[in-house]
């Protein structure tokens, strides 16, 4: 006879409930009226969006994506809170990966990774508030071809590798 501990037997009533959670959020179709509520909304500000004046900087800076190097020049937008920062950005490149930062230490990209490479056409990281954000993850944002390996703990418990090689992302 095996004999649990009582602390594994209550992660595993955790993992039980969760899961019964997630089973009843599918089977009420909660997940899908909030999908079709966001592509409503995506929908409305697409109509109501303004197109950006033309910035030739921007072209050269995105032309260097259309030839293979080892690493790539990284965009910052910097400007007055609602003046379209993020918008510009998003529309750079077809369906990007955005991530806001806020005061993270480290990217969240676990959607990402999840995604799996070739869905995305660019990663855009919003509302970063700290310079040091941008120096602990450059690897990521010169988009090396070598794999980075994002949130490194001791206990190697929340650490993801992605390549964000243009081709890659």
């Amino acid at each position: 006879m095996t004999r649990v501990g009582v602390g594994c037997k209550r992660r595993l009533d955790d993992v039980d409930a969760k899961r019964a959670r997630a089973r009843k959020i599918e089977e009420r179709g909660i997940l899908r009226d909030l999908d079709e509520r966001k592509a409503a909304v995506a929908a409305a500000l697409r109509a109501a969006r303004r197109p950006f004046r033309d910035f030739p900087v921007l072209d050269g800076w995105k032309e260097q994506y259309n030839r293979d190097d080892f690493r790539y020049k990284f965009l910052v937008i910097v400007g007055c809170t609602r003046s379209g920062k993020t918008q510009l950005a998003r529309g750079l490149f077809p369906n990007p990966f955005v991530d806001v930062v806020e005061d993270s230490d480290l990217p969240c990209l676990d959607g990402l990774v999840v995604a799996g490479p070739g869905r995305h056409g660019a990663l855009v990281f919003d509302n970063v508030n700290m310079d040091a954000f941008v120096l602990r993850s450059r690897a990521l944002f010169q988009a090396s071809a070598e794999t980075v390996t994002l949130g490194k703990s001791k206990a190697r418990q929340t650490q993801s590798a992605l390549c964000s090689w243009p081709r890659g992302v």
